[in-house]
């Protein structure tokens, strides 16, 4: 039986709610397993919410909450935030899913099997923003540069991680594409963070942190959010998770074969949790894919400048249609992007509304008034072309989407020069031949759209169906 294409989203904090980054690599995700679909490969595709850890323990103190209740509450929003995204993920997984508490122990005992735990008293500055500790060297002015706070001082006995012992085989992993990073300039920054990485505390005083995942037989302490978090990949990969034991032939989806992150969790991913892997026996993730961050006229956003965008306000603004457009075709996949507002507006108003909108209802009026018969002719082929293959293998979907665009301002400029609302009554076969190029072209663009604008795509299929036009984006 053929291994499902395994795809992963990053795993969201439920300290707040969710932000248009999140939209940014749910889509992502999205579009990706989309189209694996269309190429007939059988896809899971896994995204979630990381519910533990200090950060979330902390906010709901500040809330004045249950912290349970809190991460409930939080995560309600970030699954409405899918729905309303249409995402088709297979899985929405929990940190507090009782599975994944389970996986997450038998993990934790495996590796301590293999000598790779040991119990080490340490002190450090540790950024709960960060969920991570911090070298002085890591800090501007003795504050995390991310999130301008000074971290806090810690000295605790804590279980660490012998990351140090995979150095050498991460190294050569990476260097010879069994762990494939994607875009490649990342590689090289990977190899000098992996350079400078050392043991890994990878659990917490459960005095200070309460809210985590119990470490198995050692009362005092929870496990690390991140050791935590990074399983839940491990714990979608069960086929059968309702089985009361656990062994590592029941992990099939198993490896990944493509993780999506943003850039500020690259080295969690691309080093700790292959180092993990690989102590647990468990083979490495097959591709990595790094994004980076959606910025608002060049400045990254934060709640501290005031210009934090809420992804559902765009949703109701200009529909979910033009916010996966934008995303796709405006973001660059590899690099920061800015979020533009007027570039907003034209994506719906020029883009989708006048080039696509008004070509698919200018052919359907004029099909359905002069009851035009295009039974005649060939529908779509249900495959997809070479060149929107290979870009999108290459992550390039703004590419694909302007290839898209090509066809449908040829589609455009035909209905023009053709004016086939006059040759209906100075010569009907050839109008009836214009009308029938341009009925395959939106088939077509319907098909190649699909991964990228779903709810469009059926709305497309369903009027050439059913030749009733219903206009797709109304003016506002």
């Amino acid at each position: 039986m053929e291994k499902d294409f395994y795809i992963t989203t990053a795993i969201a904090y439920v300290n707040n709610r969710p932000h248009i980054g999140h939209a940014y690599e749910f889509i992502l995700a999205d579009i990706f397993a989309r189209y694996k679909r269309l190429l007939g490969t059988p896809v899971f595709f896994n995204t979630g919410v990381d519910e533990h850890g200090q950060k979330v323990w902390q906010k709901a103190l500040s809330e004045g909450q249950d912290v349970r209740k809190y991460a409930d509450l939080n995560t309600g929003f970030f699954k409405e935030l899918t729905k309303e995204l249409a995402i088709s993920y297979d899985r929405f997984i929990r940190t507090t899913d009782k599975d994944h508490i389970k996986t997450a122990q038998w993990f934790w005992q495996r590796v301590k099997a293999k000598g790779d735990l040991y119990l080490k008293d340490y002190e450090g500055y540790y950024c709960v923003g960060c969920e991570e500790f911090k070298e002085e060297e890591d800090l501007t002015d003795g504050k995390c540069p991310i999130h301008n706070l000074q971290p806090e001082k810690v000295a605790e006995k804590n279980w660490f991680f012998r990351l140090s012992r995979y150095k050498k085989q991460l190294r050569l992993l990476i260097k010879e594409n069994i762990i494939e990073i994607v875009p490649a300039h990342r590689k090289q920054e990977l190899l000098n963070l992996l350079e400078k990485a050392q043991d890994v505390s990878v659990s917490r005083s459960k005095k200070r942190v309460p809210w985590g995942i119990p470490v198995p037989g050692d009362e005092d302490q929870v496990m690390y959010v991140w050791f935590d978090a990074l399983l839940n990949y491990l714990t979608a990969a069960r086929k059968n998770p309702r089985s009361l034991s656990i062994k590592k032939s029941d992990f099939e989806r198993w490896p990944a074969d493509l993780q999506i992150i943003g850039k500020d969790i690259f080295r969690f991913h691309a080093i700790l949790w292959q180092a993990m892997l690989l102590s647990a026996g468990f083979s490495p993730s097959r591709k990595i894919f790094v994004h980076g961050f959606i910025t608002l006229r060049g400045e990254k956003m934060s709640k501290t400048l005031g210009n934090v965008i809420d992804p559902f306000n765009l949703i109701k603004t200009r529909g979910v249609t033009t916010l996966r457009y934008y995303f796709a075709r405006y973001i660059p996949t590899t690099e920061d992007g800015d979020f533009l507002p007027e570039l907003f507006d034209k994506a719906y108003e020029s883009d989708l509304a006048n080039d696509l909108g008004n070509l698919l209802q200018r052919f359907l009026v004029l099909v359905t008034k002069n009851d035009v018969n295009l039974s005649g002719f060939i529908g779509r082929e249900e495959r997809l072309p070479d060149w929107y293959i290979e870009k999108m293998e290459n992550f390039q979907f703004a590419e694909v989407l302007s290839e898209i665009w090509k066809i449908i301002g040829e589609a455009n400029r035909l209905f023009n020069k053709e004016r086939p609302w006059e040759k209906l009554k100075t010569d009907p076969p050839k109008a009836r031949q214009t009308l029938g190029i341009i009925y395959r072209f939106l088939l077509d663009i319907s098909f190649f759209l699909s991964p990228f604008l779903p709810s469009l795509s059926q709305e497309i299929d369903q009027q050439l169906k059913t030749f009733q036009p219903k206009i797709l984006f109304p003016k506002t």
